[in-house]
């Protein structure tokens, strides 16, 4: 990795798996600091960049899942 650059995620057919990843990323930092999801919003704002991000009912479903593991992990 270059000195300065952060992570990235590049995948030539994994529009979907990559948008999977980045709106996680964005939605559980926005979840730390300002107690906000929504997954449709920040899908629609990440197809902005990019068409494909995250693809279908499974994908979404795994983020809420993810979502709910993280938020979950507080009530111990």
């Amino acid at each position: 990795m270059r000195s300065g650059s952060g992570p990235r995620s590049s995948l030539r057919t994994g529009a979907g798996r990559t948008g999977v990843f980045i709106a996680l990323s964005i939605l559980l930092e926005r979840m730390r600091c300002e107690g906000v999801v929504d997954l449709l919003l920040t899908t629609r704002l990440l197809r902005t960049q990019r068409n494909n991000m995250i693809e279908n009912v499974d994908q979404y479903a795994f983020c809420y899942a993810a979502l709910l593991e993280y938020l979950a992990s507080f009530e111990h």
